[in-house]
């Protein structure tokens, strides 16, 4: 994304859609230190690379799980 960071496009979604929930792929950072800096809110989740397919679909039920809850 050229133009548009990610956290900066989840912004932008949610003002639109309430209560998204965002999957992060491939960052250099940590979660912790992306949260510390404000650039991650809280009810998101960071996908370090390297994952696998398992790990996504892992990663979006318990998402799914979360919500309903």
């Amino acid at each position: 994304m050229p133009k548009l960071r990610g956290p900066e496009l989840a912004s932008r979604l949610r003002l639109k859609f309430p209560g998204l929930k965002v999957i992060y792929m491939m960052s250099g950072y940590t979660e912790s230190a992306l949260v510390q800096d404000g650039m991650l809110e809280r009810n998101t989740v960071l996908l370090q690379k390297p994952f696998t397919v398992k790990k996504i679909l892992e990663v979006i039920q318990q998402m799914n799980v979360s919500v309903r809850s």
